[in-house]
C-alpha cells in the first residue's frame, strides 16, 4: 500500500473485524497462510479482499465491501458509513444479519444447531456519555495542596 495513512485504514480494519465476528475466523483464513509474514505480504501486494461470510445479509455484505475498497481514496469514510443503510437500520436488521443463509458455505451441523449462539438484543445507546465520578478527585479543591507539602 502506498501513500499516506489516514483514518481510512481504520475503516479497512472495521471491515476485517466484521468478517471475523461474523465467521469466527480471521480475514483471509481461506488462504491458510503458513505464517503471518506471508499473510502480510499477500494483503499488501494483491488486489484481492478477504472472503465475506455468506451468513451476513446483503446489506451487511455491501457495508463490508465499502470498508474493504482497496483504494483508500475511493474507500468510504467513517462519516459516510454512518449513513449506510446497514447502520441506519441496525435495530431492524440485527436479527437478520447474522443468521445462516440456506446457501451458506458453513457446516450444516453448526448452521442448523438448536444451540446456536445468537448475539444479545441490542439496546439503544445513550444520547449522552457520562463520565465515571471519582469522589476523591472531584471533592478536592484546586488550591488545596496540603498533601503536596509532605513531599
Amino acid at each position: 500500500m502506498q501513500g499516506d495513512y489516514n483514518s481510512k485504514v481504520d475503516v479497512w480494519s472495521l471491515g476485517c473485524v466484521i468478517i471475523e465476528m461474523a465467521s469466527a475466523k480471521p480475514p483471509w483464513s481461506e488462504c491458510s497462510f503458513e505464517n503471518p509474514f506471508r499473510a502480510l505480504y499477500h494483503i499488501g501486494n494483491s488486489a484481492t479482499i478477504p472472503k465475506i461470510p455468506s451468513t451476513l445479509s446483503e446489506v451487511a455484505r455491501h457495508f463490508v465491501l465499502k470498508c474493504l475498497t482497496r483504494d483508500p481514496d475511493k474507500r468510504s469514510s467513517a462519516v459516510e458509513l454512518l449513513d449506510h443503510e446497514w447502520m441506519r437500520n441496525l435495530d431492524t436488521q440485527q436479527q437478520n444479519d447474522f443468521q445462516p443463509n440456506e446457501d451458506s458455505d458453513e457446516d450444516s451441523d453448526s448452521a442448523n444447531s438448536d444451540n446456536e449462539i445468537m448475539p444479545p438484543p441490542r439496546s439503544r445507546a445513550p444520547t449522552q456519555i457520562s463520565r465515571p465520578v471519582n469522589p476523591t478527585y472531584n471533592n478536592r479543591k484546586s488550591t488545596d495542596h496540603s498533601e503536596d507539602d509532605d513531599i
